[in-house]
């Protein structure tokens, strides 16, 4: 596979255009690999549609990550979702390989006319609503799986949390709630762009299989309606998993939150005896000083042979643990107000 190129490049050096590979699915079932060449794909694409820049067409690319998108290029829809490029022709889907391609190929393949006895009206279903289901069910089949691979991790890593303090299981935990944000926002883009999948005339226009201005307002809207209603109960499956998202993003940042509360709690106690053991060791050495300043050789009483009085021993010891005291009851209380707690 050739690097990715300007479009100045392309132009100039249309040999060195970016080349990728891809299968193309026809609605009898055959199936086909493809060396794609994205520019001149592009210029086949923008020959009536001049509102088409290159820019726009590097959606499908698939080194480029983007939203998820449905639009409709000269008679060719373009569904993005995830690393899922696909091109919906009326007799065929182009899709750009990936990690996915396979599953998906087989999946749409079982939505075919041949393959299904599901009928929309009085008629089958036409190919390239059949082509259009499938693959949005099939998508809709690689997000569950997603969370499906994410929940069992993430669910125990919440458990691990609850009955002892990991920061190995912490990691795991956010690099899991990391990827059900991306998971989660994907599925808000997709359920987005598929529920307005019908208000883009153009893309009725694809539905239908006509051209501009050929659309007859009683008949058609009753088939724009039906595929709506096709479309429904996958927009309710995204939903599903939005929800299921939500809740399980929900309860990490919540464990995240109480962890954190209770290493600050852990991490201000110890902070707590480091200022008790400094304040202590400044009372002691200020008294030392001052003992020396003053050249006192004061004796411990417990020797009888000493000779002088000892009171100043006792004065000297006595204020110093007056002065421990009060120094260490002003400074609990102030760590108290400020909610360091000890």
């Amino acid at each position: 596979m050739c690097k990715p190129c300007t479009f100045l490049r392309l132009l100039k050096q249309p040999e060195q255009s970016l080349v990728v590979e891809a299968t193309k699915l026809h609605v009898s079932g055959e199936e086909s690999k493809l060396q794609v060449n994205l520019t001149e794909l592009w210029y086949s694409l923008c020959k009536e549609d001049k509102s088409l820049t290159f820019q726009d067409f590097r959606n499908v690319d698939p080194l480029v990550p983007i939203q998820p998108l449905f639009s409709v290029w000269n008679e060719v829809l373009c569904v993005v979702v995830g690393d899922t490029r696909a091109l919906l022709y009326l007799d065929s889907l182009l899709l750009f390989n990936s990690s996915s391609c396979p599953f998906l190929l087989s999946h749409v393949a079982q939505h075919l006319p041949k393959n299904r006895t599901v009928e929309w009206g009085h008629e089958k279903l036409h190919p390239r609503i059949a082509l259009l289901e499938g693959l949005v069910s099939g998508i809709i089949l690689l997000l569950e799986k997603e969370l499906a691979e994410l929940e069992p991790q993430l669910l125990h890593s919440l458990e691990a949390l609850q009955t002892a303090y990991d920061y190995d299981q912490l990691g795991i935990l956010r690099k899991c709630s990391r990827d059900l944000e991306v998971l989660m926002k994907k599925c808000d883009s997709f359920y987005n762009e598929l529920e307005n999948v019908l208000q883009d005339s153009k893309l009725s226009f694809w539905i239908l299989g006509k051209v501009e201005g050929e659309l007859n307002p009683s008949f058609d809207s009753e088939k724009l309606e039906q595929v709506e209603a096709l479309l429904e109960p996958y927009l309710q499956n995204i939903r599903m998993i939005g929800t299921r998202c939500a809740h399980l993003d929900k309860a990490s940042v919540d464990v995240d939150q109480a962890m954190m509360l209770n290493f600050d709690l852990v991490r201000n106690r110890f902070l707590g005896f480091d200022l008790l053991g400094t304040l202590l060791s400044c009372v002691i050495t200020f008294v030392s000083v001052f003992v020396g300043y003053f050249g006192f050789n004061l004796t411990i009483p417990i020797y009888s042979a000493s000779k002088g009085s000892q009171y100043y021993w006792y004065g000297i010891v006595s204020i110093s643990c007056v002065v421990i005291m009060i120094s260490s009851f002003v400074l609990v209380r102030w760590m108290r107000n400020s909610g360091l707690g000890i």
